[in-house]
């Protein structure tokens, strides 16, 4: 097998290590001087000046003392062992394992025909196609509408359909797209961009010639969002709104408009 290349704590450990070996070896040698001094003095009739081995048995054994200090301190400081670190990041893969076993057990007598991890796997796959950019977006929306269904909107995801909303083009069939995007992100905090394009919308609701708003489904679906946001009306909004109160053709939506603006309700 290759070696791998060194992690900064294997460094610190070897070069502890090493120091570690030194200082052993410093403190033979001292040892070993302290030795030899005595047997000098047993043999050597010569010494007369025992003021000059004296002091150097003391400098020896304070020598012998910090070198033991210094070994003491190291040994403190050094690193856990790999070999240790290995069998507490074991020690704790085990303990997951027995964690996850226990939670497949539970759910197995919970859920014993796994539906609820079916249901799991598709809404994770509704997700996915929600904020897929390239896909239709009538499968996008659809996508939406269950993970609205169940709670599971995130904020990437509303702002993902509220494009949808905001770049659909006029034309045949775009109101439909539009209030099926807002009643998809109904509950979901909104931005000011997608509040303005819902009265510009609202407003081109409204049929001069007939004198009625058109595309039920789309009005409710801009009411739903009014209802839930927490928005501050500019004066021009506020008179879209009183415009719809006093026309539209059914008053219980009138008068769900009227409680959005805190107008009077409509008898």
């Amino acid at each position: 097998m290759g070696s791998s290349p060194s992690s900064p704590a294997i460094l610190i450990y070897n070069f502890a290590i090493m120091i570690n070996r030194l200082l052993l070896l410093l403190l033979f040698f001292s040892v070993s001087s302290l030795a030899y001094v005595l047997y000098e003095q047993s043999l050597s009739n010569q010494l007369t000046d025992t003021s000059k081995l004296e002091a150097r048995m003391k400098a020896l054994n304070e020598e012998l003392s910090l070198l033991t200090d210094k070994y003491k301190s190291l040994k403190s400081s050094l690193p856990v062992p790999i070999e240790e670190q290995l069998e507490q990041i074991s020690s704790k893969i085990t303990q997951l394992d027995n964690a996850v076993t226990d939670h497949s057990d539970l759910l197995k007598k919970v859920d014993p025909n796994g539906l609820i991890m079916d249901t799991e796997t598709w809404i994770s796959e509704m997700y996915e196609n929600a904020n897929r950019s390239e896909q239709n977006k009538w499968s996008r929306l659809e996508s939406a509408e269950v993970l609205d269904r169940f709670n599971r909107m995130d904020q990437d995801t509303v702002d993902g359909i509220a494009d949808i909303y905001l770049n659909e083009e006029e034309g045949r069939g775009s109101g439909w797209i539009k209030a099926r995007a807002l009643g998809s992100i109904a509950d979901m905090e909104v931005s000011n961009e997608v509040k303005d394009k819902m009265f510009e919308d609202l407003k081109g609701l409204y049929n001069e010639e007939t004198g009625e708003y058109g595309n039920d489904w789309y009005v409710d679906s801009i009411l739903r969002n009014l209802e839930n946001q927490n928005f501050t009306y500019t004066p021009e909004q506020m008179e879209i709104v009183y415009e719809l109160i006093e026309s539209h053709q059914n008053p219980t939506v009138a008068n769900r408009f009227a409680a959005v603006v805190g107008a009077e309700i409509i008898e």
